[in-house]
């Protein structure tokens, strides 16, 4: 892949990774130093040979998420709060959209759901991406996304039921 290509790449899907980012991390100058880490990585790996120009979408949101975990540790460890947490008294919230969020992030903790479910609802209800970016982005075919919402839809649905919210959609 020449330099310009992976330009054009990194060009044309910066705002959606910036968004994934900034989705997750809710703080703006954390979001940007994620991304830069992760162009850096790419650069790194693209002067090595051994960036795959099929798989770089994927590598990008993976990469993403690794970057953010790796910012959250440092976080940690120096004793700042950590990206994205809920707050911390979740009692403060009085409106139903809270409580679903609540709902859902517990749910997104169900031993029944697997790494990919998670992260496949995560991003169509959360980030709120097209099917066809999270396709591409988990690298799975239509039907097994198709699969994994559902499941995880299910699963959602019981929580809900449980708190006794009834969204719409669900």
């Amino acid at each position: 892949m020449s330099e310009q290509e992976l330009e054009k790449i990194l060009r044309d899907t910066r705002n959606d990774l910036f968004g994934f980012i900034y989705r997750r991390s809710a703080d703006r100058e954390a979001a940007l130093d994620v991304l830069q880490n992760v162009y850096l990585k790419i650069a790194q790996l693209a002067h090595e040979g051994v960036l795959d120009e099929k798989r770089l979408l994927g590598l990008l949101f993976f990469l993403a998420r690794r970057e953010l975990a790796n910012h959250r540790r440092k976080l940690h460890r120096t004793g700042e709060d950590a990206l994205g947490e809920e707050p911390a008294d979740p009692q403060d919230f009085a409106d139903d959209s809270a409580r679903i969020l609540r709902v859902f992030f517990r749910a997104l903790e169900d031993r029944g759901m697997n790494e990919r479910i998670r992260e496949s609802l995560r991003m169509y209800f959360i980030d709120e991406m097209k099917k066809s970016r999270i396709i591409q982005v988990l690298e799975v075919s239509r039907q097994t996304l198709d699969r994994d919402l559902a499941r995880g839809i299910d699963i959602l649905r019981r929580y809900f039921e449980e708190e006794g919210l009834h969204p719409d959609g669900f």
